[in-house]
């Protein structure tokens, strides 16, 4: 089955109806970066550990404020199974995939 739709999504990119986004070096360069930076956040909290410096900064700069999660990062208290699923499969994984 996965053959199937692997041969149907490289003929519908053939087809013309869709197209690979198209990075210029700089964007390229942003999003590798950002990803690891991703990478970085979500393995220190699936092990348990709390955020510091840069990791901290980057982390807070994609969470809201008032969130509970960012008072809770903030503070180095650790976070929930839910609040944890959240950070980690919703908020990094948008921020990865996100625009540049």
């Amino acid at each position: 089955m996965a053959e199937r739709l692997d041969k149907a999504f490289r003929d519908l990119m053939r087809s013309g109806v869709m197209e690979w986004p198209q990075y210029t070096p700089e964007e390229r360069a942003a999003r590798k970066a950002r990803g690891a930076k991703c990478g970085h956040v979500k393995r220190r909290l699936l092990n348990g550990e709390p955020l510091e410096g840069k990791t901290l900064d980057f982390a807070l700069g994609i969470l809201n404020p008032e969130d509970v999660i960012y008072k809770k990062l903030k503070e180095g208290q650790p976070l929930s199974e839910y609040e944890l699923h959240l950070m980690v499969d919703v908020y990094l994984l948008h921020e990865r995939l996100g625009p540049v």
